[in-house]
């Protein structure tokens, strides 16, 4: 599903409250990994982290200049990009979660994109299913649909 004007860019400092803000919902946090609610000081921490760490690429989605998720990569020792995605409480059931992995398949075409979905999340996992990821040893992946050419080496002369 397309949702229109839907961007993403770079997260930076200026997004941990709104971030936390999600997090912390009574709504969110069933099936992360950590459930434990974070504090701010906590919070803070993780965000500088996540936006120095190399590996790690923080998006913020956006619809029409309003921040309605988050998108992440993060690149992991086999060069595949472990993905996660979280979509604000007041707008889950808008096709946004779908749109988003959509947009991830486009900021990197080339990517095997691996989901670490909480089997229990039977929404999160029909999401990412009809995005064409399929199960792989309890993970979600979606391999590239772009095949790398093949290099002719050819002999001088």
């Amino acid at each position: 599903m397309a949702i229109e004007n839907l961007v993403a860019r770079f997260a930076n400092l200026g997004d941990s409250d709104v971030l936390l803000d999600w997090q912390n919902h009574p709504k969110m946090g069933r099936y992360f990994k950590n459930s434990n609610k974070p504090t701010a000081e906590e919070h803070l921490n993780w965000i500088e982290k996540a936006l120095t760490n190399d590996k790690v690429s923080l998006l913020i989605i956006e619809v029409k200049g309003v921040p309605t998720g988050v998108l992440r990569f993060y690149e992991k020792l086999d060069g595949t990009l472990n993905i996660s995605i979280l979509v604000a409480p007041e707008n889950h059931n808008r096709g946004i979660g779908s749109a988003v992995l959509a947009l991830a398949r486009d900021i990197r075409p080339l990517a095997t994109l691996v989901a670490d979905v909480n089997p229990d999340d039977t929404v999160s996992r029909v999401i990412f299913e009809k995005a064409g990821y399929k199960s792989q040893n309890n993970l979600l992946v979606n391999y590239s649909p772009i095949r790398s050419p093949r290099l002719a080496i050819c002999p001088d002369g």
